[in-house]
């Protein structure tokens, strides 16, 4: 397949049904003429109270999801270009995820994309790109993360990486990908820098997009004994260093080692029993595993943190 082969099906358009008159307001800006006939404009669209950014998108993705009879399971990209912001940390596409769970399809990829005018054709673009692309590419990630709550501060830090992604790689990337909409961790107040966190929720959401995520990728023939080494999201060390448990305990139910204790395995992950298991799994997880995989990683982040055998 050619790049010429890639191009737009279908399109929607949405506005909110409130509007003004262009000629009203040239009438009380006393300038008569200077928007219709010199702008030629006729109209300008507003929101009521009851619309923001995430309920436009909401409406017009729902509009042609309906219109179009879309099967949302064939839908693995999903970008948002806005200059609407909202929250600071949350993004729009995040919120339109819920669109996608009622088809149980939560490997959906993009973001969204903030760049003046330009950032709805940026995400044109990506989307266009993630289909297929040729040329390498420059992926940088950085933050400053600050905490209002004491108790959250240990958990903040500053650091940056650059990331170069290209052809004939030596580390190839083959990824799952696991979103929801949820609201653990968001920045809705413009004039605060500080988020509004969900400790225990957060780390709910941590430990179901990671087990998630893994039992995808375990379905392209890999396991956790499969890999040289692992790199986890750290919040901070500890929740890394149980989360090799879950991973563990995931392997060893799949493999027939452990029996499952329900039906639903992502409901007893989250038990009091399925928690209990998931510390005994990471304890027996080896020291020399758990270094050799894990460690070199998260080495900053441990710093003098060396495992214990005491319990935690």
């Amino acid at each position: 397949m050619s790049n010429s082969d890639f191009g737009i099906i279908a399109l929607e358009i949405y506005f909110p049904k409130f509007y003004v008159s262009q000629h009203d307001l040239e009438v009380e800006d006393k300038c008569v003429g200077k928007y219709t006939q010199g702008l030629g404009q006729t109209s300008l669209g507003f929101c009521s109270i009851q619309e923001d950014i995430n309920s436009m998108c909401l409406t017009v993705v729902s509009n042609l999801i309906r219109r179009t009879n879309l099967d949302l399971k064939t839908i693995g990209f999903l970008e948002v270009g806005t200059e609407t912001i909202i929250d600071k940390s949350k993004s729009t596409k995040t919120v339109l995820m819920q669109l996608f769970e009622t088809a149980g399809n939560f490997d959906v990829e993009g973001t969204d994309t903030k760049n003046a005018c330009f950032g709805g054709t940026s995400a044109l673009f990506g989307a266009l790109n993630w289909l297929e692309s040729s040329r390498m590419a420059l992926v940088v990630a950085a933050d400053i993360a600050v905490y209002g709550d004491k108790s959250a501060r240990p958990t903040g830090g500053a650091g940056a990486v650059a990331i170069l992604l290209g052809p004939n790689a030596p580390l190839v990337i083959d990824f799952a990908v696991y979103m929801k909409h949820c609201y653990d961790f968001y920045k809705p107040n413009l004039s605060s820098e500080y988020p509004i966190v969900d400790g225990q929720f957060s780390m709910q959401c941590y430990r179901e997009a990671l087990e998630m995520c893994y039992k995808l990728y375990r379905h392209k023939s890999a396991s956790k004994g499969k890999l040289d080494y692992m790199c986890l999201h750290a919040p901070f060390t500890r929740l890394v260093q149980k989360a090799i448990g879950w991973l563990a305990m995931i392997d060893m139910r799949t493999e027939g080692i452990i029996a499952d204790a329900s039906n639903n395995s992502d409901v007893f992950l989250s038990s009091s029993k399925g928690g209990q298991l998931c510390h005994n799994n990471h304890r027996m997880t080896s020291k020399s595993e758990y270094f050799d995989q894990i460690d070199p990683s998260i080495f900053n982040a441990l710093k003098d943190y060396r495992l214990s055998d005491d319990k935690q």
